[in-house]
């Protein structure tokens, strides 16, 4: 009997564990929404543009990123600072610093200082 409840302890906190690595920076972000100055473009707009969607900022546990912005793709790194701002460094000298709010939808601002609103 006792082995069985220290089975199922183990496997509790097995599973809380893997459930808390799911939150935060690391994984896949759907872009949402892009904004330019003025002009905001939506995933639907992308589409009608013909670029399909958006694009993407996958985010690897091992610190590489991929980032896909109206068809064209960069890889890089990323890194998570102590006040939670997440820097990207991709492609050729792009750089972009984000934010992760508590409905976890996470902004990305490029070294252009154009705004990505992404979710996963």
């Amino acid at each position: 009997m006792k082995k069985r409840i220290i089975t199922a302890v183990i496997t509790a906190l097995v599973m809380m564990m893997a459930l808390t690595s799911c939150s935060g920076p690391v994984g896949y972000w759907m872009i949402d929404e892009i904004t330019t100055g003025d002009v905001v473009m939506t995933q639907d707009d992308a589409k009608a543009l013909g670029f399909g969607t958006p694009g993407s900022f996958r985010l690897n546990k091992s610190g590489s990123c991929v980032v896909e912005l109206l068809g064209d793709k960069y890889e890089g790194k990323w890194k998570e600072d102590k006040d939670g701002t997440i820097t990207l460094e991709y492609g050729d000298g792009l750089s972009a610093t984000a934010t992760i709010d508590d409905d976890n939808i996470m902004t990305v601002t490029d070294d252009q200082g154009t705004v990505y609103k992404t979710s996963k």
